[in-house]
């Protein structure tokens, strides 16, 4: 995952992405983890979308938190990724390294990849396949709202439908870690929102990251869930500018909208990440038990 941002992040940013998984291909942020930390469970995990990997931000939450612990942190945030990615068979030494850990930060990732009725997720990646066609989810929801905009009720019950899809997913995976976990809520947005049905948009409907997940869907993961829930709200530092290897503040080329991007609002800051890190270091003690 690190693989393409990294690519596009050079001037900025050196993920150091190292392979973990190899029958999944699945690549991870660095720095590596020492062998006796891995081998002695001396670590904790963080798994996530963009927001884990901490894209654009040179120290993510989860090495805020290593730091401040004295635990190394494993990063396993997959950029686009939902559960579906974490819960297929080709994973379970990912899951593994989880259980071997001491805890699981699991962040509420985007559930606008979510496979239903109308297309399949590819893998529980951002791609999927809609009409017999590859192409992103964004690009699938567009083409939904463009199709039945003329029956909001429809589109109301696909919402729905996707919110329980993500729901099971995600109670799928917690059911396959062993370890203590915290189910962070990490977004600009307050959990409680109400999709707007006005603009013919699908990121009306979604709102920010984490896209479609409301109070209601936390609720029904926190009911069947043995976990400790955690909340980061802030947009401290956003929008925000970045800075090359010189120090000087510089647009980053964004290949899948083909244009420079200056400012940058998408990703969370990195003072949103030490908002984070804030929020969650009280609850990572309590576990260790400090």
């Amino acid at each position: 995952m690190p693989l393409y941002y990294q690519a596009r992040d050079a001037e900025f940013i050196d993920y150091k992405p190292w392979l973990i998984c190899e029958k999944a291909n699945f690549f991870v942020r660095g720095p590596k983890l020492q062998p006796a930390d891995l081998n002695q469970g001396n670590y904790f995990s963080v798994l996530g979308a963009a927001e884990t990997v901490g894209v654009l931000v040179q120290t993510p939450y989860g090495a805020v938190l290593a730091d401040r612990i004295k635990i190394p942190c494993l990063n396993l945030g997959k950029g686009g990724g939902g559960a579906l990615f974490f819960i297929r068979p080709v994973m379970q030494e990912v899951i593994d390294y989880i259980d071997k850990g001491k805890f699981l930060i699991l962040t509420l990732m985007s559930a606008r990849q979510t496979s239903n009725s109308l297309f399949k997720s590819k893998d529980g990646t951002s791609q999927c396949i809609y009409n017999d066609v590859e192409m992103l989810a964004d690009r699938a929801w567009e083409l939904i709202i463009e199709a039945h905009w003329h029956d909001k009720s429809f589109l109301k019950n696909f919402v729905l439908e996707v919110r329980e899809t993500y729901v099971n997913e995600y109670l799928q995976l917690l059911k396959t870690v062993k370890v203590p976990v915290i189910l962070f809520y990490f977004s600009q947005r307050k959990p409680k929102y109400t999709p707007g049905w006005k603009k013919k948009q699908a990121r009306s409907i979604w709102a920010k990251f984490p896209h479609l997940v409301d109070q209601q869907t936390i609720k029904k993961i926190l009911a069947q869930a043995h976990v400790t829930y955690a909340k980061c709200v802030s947009r401290r530092g956003i929008p925000y500018t970045l800075k090359d290897k010189t120090g000087q503040e510089k647009p980053l080329w964004e290949p899948t909208q083909k244009k420079f991007q200056k400012f940058h609002s998408y990703y969370p800051s990195p003072e949103m990440h030490e908002d984070a890190a804030k929020v969650l270091l009280p609850i990572c003690r309590k576990i260790l038990q400090w």
